[in-house]
């Protein structure tokens, strides 16, 4: 389990990502009202943990899930996923 106070950001990045088809630091800045540097540290670090669940777009600046996504994150908050 993540301890380091992540896990609402990374759990946003797979929801978005899941639910929209898309995700990018403007939905981390608006959520947590956070700054866009702050928000693409978040991503940065989830893509650490799941390397091959986002691939970054640079015409759309939106990060997109791969074939392979897999809910991760979000597991340990709703494990009947």
């Amino acid at each position: 389990m993540i301890r380091d106070g992540k896990e609402l950001h990374w759990q946003l990045i797979e929801l978005i990502a899941y639910w929209q088809g898309k995700v990018n630091t403007s939905h981390l800045m608006e959520h947590f009202n956070i700054s866009r540097k702050q928000a693409g540290d978040y991503i940065r670090a989830y893509q650490e943990q799941c390397p091959h669940n986002l691939e970054y777009c640079k015409s759309t600046k939106a990060f997109y899930p791969q074939q392979v996504f897999s809910i991760n994150i979000l597991m340990v908050m709703l494990p009947n996923i």
